[in-house]
C-alpha cells in the first residue's frame, strides 16, 4: 500500500535534537516558505521532487560535514574577518573535491560492460558500499539474507555498489561487476549540467534575507554548499543514474538498510518515481527516531527487530500492516557466537562511537569525559579494552591517554567486522557501551550491559 507519510512530530514521539534538520529546526519547514507566490518546494526541484526532500536529512548535526560548524555559528554573535575567510574557503574546496572526486569515480568505472543475469526469476536489488565489502567477500549488514535468497532461488539479488561522498575508492569500483557508475553516460551527465545550471542561477538570485532573515549570515556557507552548481550536480547525477540502473536491470523490488543516506534519498525518490516497491530493513535501533519522510509514491515495507520499533513507525504514518517483525536479522550471524557456558575472563570491553565525528561533541568535550569514565573503569581492577567505532579519527589521542595515566591494565584496539566484534564480547565479563546497538549485540551473546550518557548538548 502507498504510504501516506506525516511531517512532523506527531502522537508524543519527538526527533533527538541532533537527528532535526538545522534549518527547518530554526525556521520551521523550508519547503513551505514562500518566493514570489510560489513555495521553496516548488521552484527548486528535481524530477518533481523538492531538492530539500534530497537534503533535509544531510544538513542535520550528526551527518553534516564537521568542517562547516554550523551549529557553533549560530550560537556565535558576530562572525570574525578570519572566521568568513576561512568558512568561504572551506566552502569553496568541499565544491571542488566533490566534482572532481566524483567524476575520477566514473573515470575509475571506465567502460566496464554492465551484468545481466541470463535468469527470468523477479530482480531484488541491494544498495551497499565500497567500505561495506569485508576481505572474505561478504557484504556488511546483508550477507546473511543474500546467503538465504541464493539458497531458495526465489528471487534473483542484484548487488549494487556505491562509494560514500567523503571516499575515494578508486580501485574498488574499477573491479566492481556492478556500480552505479556504469549507469552514467552522456545523457545523464547532460541532464545534470543543465539542471545544476539552471537551479544554481535561481539560488543566486533569491533574496536570501527575506526568507533566512538574519540567520543568513551564519547559514550561507553550508547552503551555498548544498546549493552550488557542484552538489546539485552530483545529486542530479546520480539520481538519474539510479532511474536508469532500475530501468535496464528491470528491477521488480529494492532492499536498503538504512534510509537517510544520500544515495538511499535518490534509491527511495527513484522507486517511488518508477512505482518499484521498496523494503527497508532495520539495521540499528535508531530506526524511526527522526521520520522516515518516504515520498507520497513509495510502495514501502518495513522489516524491524520488534513492536517498539513497529510502533514508531505507525507515529509517523507509516501503515501497520506495512511493517513485518522478523527479529534482529542482521544479527544473524551472531548464532555461532553464542556460548553454552559464559566463562570467566576478567576483562571488560568498552564500546565507543562516533560523537566527535557525528558533531555531538567537541573533541575536547569528549575526551575530557572519556578521561574521567576510564579512570573510574580503571579502579576495578580488570583489563580493560576499549573497541572504537570504525568512524572514529582520534585512535591516537586514546593512546596517549592511556599512556600518560599509566594504566598497564588497558589498551585500545579498533578491529573491524562483526566476527571481531563478537570475539571481543565473548572475551569480556561486562560491556560497557556509548550509544551503540552493540548493547543489544551483547545481551544476545548473555553478556551484562552498563549504557553511559556523556550528555549530548
Amino acid at each position: 500500500m502507498e504510504n501516506q507519510q506525516k511531517s512532523k512530530d506527531q502522537e508524543g514521539i519527538k526527533t533527538p535534537e541532533f537527528f532535526v534538520n538545522i534549518i527547518d529546526g530554526l525556521l520551521g519547514d523550508l519547503n513551505a516558505k514562500e518566493i514570489n507566490g510560489k513555495k521553496f518546494s516548488e521552484e527548486f526541484q528535481l524530477d518533481g521532487i523538492p531538492l530539500w526532500w534530497f537534503y533535509r536529512r544531510l544538513i542535520t548535526s550528526h551527518v553534516l560535514p564537521k568542517q562547516f560548524n554550523t551549529t557553533y555559528l549560530l550560537k556565535k554573535d558576530k562572525i570574525s574577518i578570519l572566521e568568513k575567510r576561512y568558512y568561504s574557503l572551506l566552502k569553496l574546496s568541499f565544491q571542488k573535491y566533490f566534482r572532481y572526486n566524483e567524476r575520477l569515480k566514473l573515470l575509475a568505472a571506465g567502460k566496464r560492460k554492465k551484468v545481466f543475469s541470463e535468469k527470468n526469476s523477479k530482480k531484488v536489488l541491494f544498495l551497499s558500499y565500497t567500505n561495506h565489502l569485508k576481505n572474505n567477500g561478504e557484504i556488511y549488514r546483508i550477507n546473511s539474507i543474500l546467503n538465504l535468497l541464493k539458497e531458495e532461488e526465489k528471487v534473483d539479488p542484484f548487488l549494487l555498489f556505491a562509494d560514500p561522498l567523503s571516499l575515494s575508492s578508486y580501485r574498488q569500483i574499477k573491479n566492481f561487476k556492478n556500480s552505479l557508475y556504469q549507469y552514467i553516460g552522456k545523457e545523464e551527465i547532460s541532464a545534470a549540467e543543465t539542471l545544476s545550471e539552471e537551479t544554481y542561477v535561481k539560488w543566486t538570485a533569491l533574496d536570501k534575507q527575506k526568507i533566512f532573515g538574519e540567520h543568513w549570515k551564519k547559514l550561507q556557507y553550508t547552503l551555498d554548499f548544498f546549493f552550488s552548481k557542484e552538489f546539485i550536480y552530483n545529486t542530479t547525477l546520480y539520481y538519474a543514474a539510479t532511474k536508469r540502473v532500475l530501468k535496464e536491470q528491470s528491477i521488480q523490488s529494492i532492499v536498503l538498510t538504512a534510509t537517510t543516506g544520500f544515495f538511499e534519498r535518490n534509491m527511495i525518490a527513484a522507486a517511488a518515481k518508477l512505482q518499484i516497491p521498496l523494503i527497508v530493513v532495520q539495521h540499528g535501533e535508531g530506526l524511526a527516531t527522526s521520520n522516515p519522510e518516504f515520498l507520497p509514491g513509495n510502495k514501502v515495507a518495513v522489516a524491524v527487530f520488534g513492536e517498539m520499533f513497529a510502533r514508531r513507525l505507525v507515529k509517523w504514518g507509516i501503515d501497520r500492516k506495512d511493517i513485518e517483525i522478523i527479529g534482529p536479522i542482521v544479527f544473524e550471524e551472531i548464532y555461532s557466537f553464542v556460548q553454552k557456558e559464559q566463562k570467566k575472563t576478567n576483562k571488560i570491553l568498552l564500546i565507543t562511537t562516533s560523537l566527535i565525528e557525528g558533531n555531538r561533541l567537541s573533541k575536547e568535550e569528549y575526551f575530557q569525559n572519556m578521561t574521567s569514565i576510564l579512570r573510574q573503569l580503571s579502579l576495578l581492577q580488570k583489563e580493560i579494552v576499549i573497541k572504537l567505532h570504525p568512524a572514529e579519527l582520534h585512535f591516537d589521542r586514546y593512546v596517549k591517554i592511556i599512556e600518560k595515566e599509566g594504566w598497564k591494565n588497558m589498551k585500545v584496539t579498533q578491529e573491524r567486522g562483526q566476527s571481531a566484534l563478537y570475539t571481543l564480547i565473548n572475551d569480556s565479563d561486562l560491556v560497557v557501551n556509548l550509544y551503540s546497538t552493540v548493547a543489544l549485540q551483547a545481551m544476545i551473546l548473555g553478556k551484562p550491559v552498563v549504557s553511559l550518557d556523556m550528555v549530548i548538548p
